[in-house]
């Protein structure tokens, strides 16, 4: 199904608890979740209402796409002001509105998932098994998914894996990063273990997690905290499990026709205007917007953010990512310069304003070949046939040259990896992650060496985690 069904069950909850004392009284607590999951059904509407939550954190409302911007492959216009152009520049502070975005959908999002959580364990008799341990499973990968990019980005934030239940609950104090990766690698096994192999069409379950996704994530922090045979044992599972494959072309990877397709792992679900009544859908996106061109044969765009220079001078002419899914101006643009292609489609006839039908994958299998050859470098002290192997994958697709194995050193080879994962996933949100892996420092000077040099902004070194927002600092005493 393309979209899911908007459960509002903080609501439900509430109006189940409404009397005519509401008036009259101060409310001293939350009506916890459990009594709602008393059937299969429950539980399915419950977990997508919080699948929902994923679809808002990369529309109009979340723009989480916009952490791409603040890295060296993708700018704004420079001559643009406000909200959609402030990650670039590195122009943040606690009242920067996207990180006030990003923290409510990622919170909306963690708190959804304990009320699954919680209102699923206490009433697994009342769900049939497959039922009950697959929705366990998806909000566990979602929780984890969530504190997975909240630890990234600000470091030190609140860990909260219970329901709110009273009003004193919802002053949390920060905790430390490790808890926080412990928790997310937690949740991401428990999910592993809780998942079928793969969610999809053939079981009704379009657009929701499998177990791969789960590997996946836990793969990736596993990467963070430098736990490479672990992860390896991670990336293994997905490309050895059968169940996913590369797309033939590249371009077909982001034809809405081929949305969660068989190269797909986990994306956001977005869903248009119906052209028959014209009514609007929150789920739609804006990044459809954002990144095409103004003026093109395709009105609607507002070309607010572009390839770099840094980017275009990695391709090969022949690649098929440059010839594709680079498009280059059209005679009556405004911007004579490239754009991103990735979210053209030949049945989108206009742009509409977080309108558009467009998913945004979070991650694909091509991305879990990159991870390989990353993990089989850092493991063995440089590359090894399986590290070109798993390149070579992703080369050979996408019509660039292939690599044989000898000569680089494993520092050479790790760049080499990072150039490919630019060439292979920008726009896709991998960028900011990457570096950061690396290091701050990492990410701090390719950001000030991006081309062209007039739109590289500098990057303060008190921005190695982006500030809490000021909104929760004023409504939260344990950050006080």
């Amino acid at each position: 199904m393309k979209k899911y069904q908007i459960i509002l069950v903080t609501i439900m909850f509430l109006g189940l608890n409404a009397c005519n004392d509401f008036i009259e009284e101060e409310p001293q607590d939350f009506l916890t979740p459990s009594g709602f999951y008393t059937n299969d059904q429950d539980a399915e509407l419950a977990i997508n209402g919080t699948y929902n939550a994923v679809s808002h954190l990369y529309d109009g409302q979340g723009r989480f796409f916009f952490v791409d911007t603040a890295t060296d492959i993708i700018y704004s216009r420079p001559t643009a002001v406000g909200p959609a152009t402030e990650m670039h520049r590195w122009d943040i502070n606690p009242t920067t509105q996207n990180l006030e975005r990003f923290w409510r959908e990622l919170y909306t999002l963690i708190n959804r998932t304990n009320d699954n959580i919680l209102g699923i364990n206490e009433n697994l008799e009342n769900l049939t098994p497959d039922v009950g341990n697959r929705v366990l499973g998806e909000a566990l990968f979602l929780r984890g998914f969530a504190y997975y990019n909240l630890v990234i980005l600000y470091g030190e934030v609140p860990l909260i894996i219970e329901p709110f239940t009273s009003l004193d609950a919802t002053s949390s104090s920060l905790a430390p990063q490790q808890e926080i990766w412990d928790q997310v690698i937690s949740d991401l096994q428990q999910a592993r273990d809780l998942l079928p192999e793969k969610s999809g069409p053939a079981n009704s379950f379009q657009g929701r997690v499998g177990r791969a996704a789960a590997n996946t994530f836990l793969a990736k922090s596993l990467m963070y905290q430098q736990r490479w045979q672990e992860a390896l044992q991670e990336v293994n599972a997905v490309i050895n499990s059968g169940a996913y494959e590369l797309e033939e072309s590249v371009r077909d990877i982001f034809l809405i026709a081929n949305e969660n397709g068989k190269e797909s792992i986990f994306e956001s679900q977005h869903s248009a205007d119906d052209p028959a009544t014209g009514a609007s859908d929150r789920t739609g996106n804006i990044f459809a917007n954002q990144y095409n061109a103004r003026g093109s044969s395709i009105p609607g765009a507002f070309s607010t953010h572009f390839p770099s220079n840094t980017l275009l001078d990695l391709f090969e002419p022949q690649d098929t990512r440059f010839v594709e899914l680079i498009t280059q101006p059209e005679p009556q643009q405004i911007d004579q310069i490239p754009h991103v292609g990735k979210f053209l489609d030949p049945t989108v006839d206009r742009f509409r304003f977080n309108r558009n039908e467009n998913n945004f994958i979070i991650t694909r299998l091509a991305d879990v070949y990159l991870m390989k050859a990353e993990i089989e470098n850092e493991l063995n002290g440089g590359p090894n046939a399986a590290a070109i192997e798993a390149l070579n994958i992703i080369r050979g697709r996408a019509n660039a040259s292939l690599y044989a194995l000898g000569g680089e050193t494993q520092a050479q080879f790790r760049e080499i990896i990072f150039e490919e994962r630019a060439k292979e996933l920008f726009a896709e949100n991998h960028r900011y992650h990457d570096l950061k892996r690396l290091g701050f420092d990492v990410l701090q000077q390719a950001v000030e060496s991006m081309e062209p040099q007039e739109i590289a902004p500098t990057v303060p070194a008190s921005l190695e985690f982006y500030p809490i927002p000021q909104l929760e600092i004023d409504l939260n005493d344990g950050l006080d």
